[in-house]
């Protein structure tokens, strides 16, 4: 093939870069966090990769059989990673479909991969361990500290959606809290009393006001995740607990108890899960209700009369 051949067919390929920037900058614009969009990028820049060494010349040759056969080049790393493969190509085959790139999305027919279900019961702690836990919380540490554990018990938020709660999000006279969630957007949470009371006289102690954090560490520098994890193994070992507590665990906790006392359709309002399926995993017995269950089984409630009749 002669140089100028080789220069027109150079010519003829397709640069994705400028569709997966404006992808980016669409999913930016929608509220996606700063992981999210890491993970997009990195999964983009491997299809335009690929794209390249297959010599792709127009963006209609970005098909459903091209996408299948990058997918199986990520299979052998495991579903997790899968799933978010799939994912990045249904962003960015939604994205050249909306803005009328193509008329439809090469990723439309891709599904998520099947991951093994959850075989372990949610570890959650006992009343006592949790009466234990708060006790310590408010009468060993400062208001702030103590703020953050009722947060994680009574409402049962993730460490990272703490994290960014703002002095504005907090309405103790309506007894509501506004919690960001993935995506961006804000969900109107309703909180206990005693936390609304807490969160009061927290806010009014610190003068938090406006756009600032709500919780700041001594540097005045946002809390962030690892500073949660930490506060809560602290307050656990003071509290006598053996057992190692995290975050997670106190969210659990608040959805198994809220399971146990008012059913599947309102602990998913609480937690804010978007598909029932999560919400099924806290859908377990606690092992305070077995007597009860026992004593309403029908072989103790029938008449023990049936050999005399007959």
């Amino acid at each position: 093939m002669s140089t100028d051949n080789r220069k027109r067919t150079r010519r003829k390929r397709v640069n994705l870069a400028p569709f997966i920037k404006g992808c980016i900058a669409t999913q930016k614009t929608f509220g996606l966090s700063g992981r999210s969009l890491k993970e997009l990028s990195i999964h983009l820049e491997s299809l335009r990769q690929f794209c390249k060494n297959t010599r792709l010349c127009r963006i209609e040759q970005l098909t459903p059989q091209l996408f299948r056969a990058f997918l199986d080049l990520h299979a052998p790393r495991g579903k997790t990673h899968l799933k978010l493969v799939v994912w990045t190509l249904r962003t960015f085959g939604s994205y050249l479909a909306l803005m009328q790139y193509l008329p439809d999305s090469p990723a439309r027919e891709l599904s998520h991969p099947v991951l093994r279900r959850r075989q372990k019961l949610p570890r959650f702690l006992r009343p006592r361990e949790l009466a234990a836990l708060l006790d310590r919380a408010v009468q060993h540490h400062d208001l702030r500290e103590a703020a953050v554990i009722m947060i994680l018990c009574s409402a049962g938020l993730r460490p990272r959606e703490v994290t960014l709660l703002r002095a504005r999000h907090v309405n103790p006279l309506r007894k509501v809290l506004a919690v960001t969630v993935k995506g961006g957007w804000l969900r109107i949470l309703p909180i206990a009393n005693v936390l609304a009371e807490a969160l009061q006289e927290y806010v009014q102690e610190y003068g938090l006001t406006g756009d600032c954090a709500l919780f700041s560490n001594e540097w005045g520098r946002p809390i962030d995740v690892r500073w949660i994890e930490r506060l809560v193994r602290r307050v656990a070992r003071g509290a006598g607990i053996r057992r190692t507590v995290t975050p997670c665990m106190l969210r659990h906790t608040f959805a198994t108890y809220m399971a146990d006392r008012h059913g599947k359709t309102i602990t998913r309002a609480f937690l804010g899960h978007g598909a029932s399926a999560s919400t099924d995993a806290y859908m377990h017995v606690v092992p305070s209700s077995y007597r009860t269950y026992m004593n309403m089984h029908p072989h103790q409630t029938l008449p023990l009369e049936a050999d005399d009749e007959e």
